[in-house]
């Protein structure tokens, strides 16, 4: 083998290991951002049940909910703006018993 042939083939070698170390880089950020979200997500949902929700003023939060969902989608992203559909989903599966308290020790 040739002093060439053998430089291609390192080369080659070490793009692949680059290859597969970015992308193992990247699938963990996505995991760890997704956990982080989930738990965002699940603590704002919560957050929002306690406040407004469990006080028994159903339509008034849903106006707030609705509300605050609007805000959040202007300052952070159009991810936020979903939050009144997610609550009163939420809310929904409480009520059939499907989902109960979540525990971060759990996580």
């Amino acid at each position: 083998m040739s002093k060439k042939d053998e430089l291609i083939e390192l080369s080659d070698n070490l793009l692949s290991e680059l290859r597969g170390m970015i992308a193992g880089a990247r699938k963990q950020v996505a995991q760890v951002t997704n956990t982080a979200l989930v738990m965002l997500y699940w603590q704002i949902g919560k957050r929002i049940h306690h406040e407004i929700l469990d006080e028994k003023r159903a339509e008034y939060g849903r106006q707030i909910v609705a509300s605050l969902g609007r805000q959040l989608a202007f300052e952070f992203g159009a991810g936020f703006g979903k939050l009144s559909a997610c609550q009163t989903s939420r809310e929904e599966e409480v009520e059939q018993g499907l989902v109960g308290d979540f525990h971060q020790d759990r996580v």
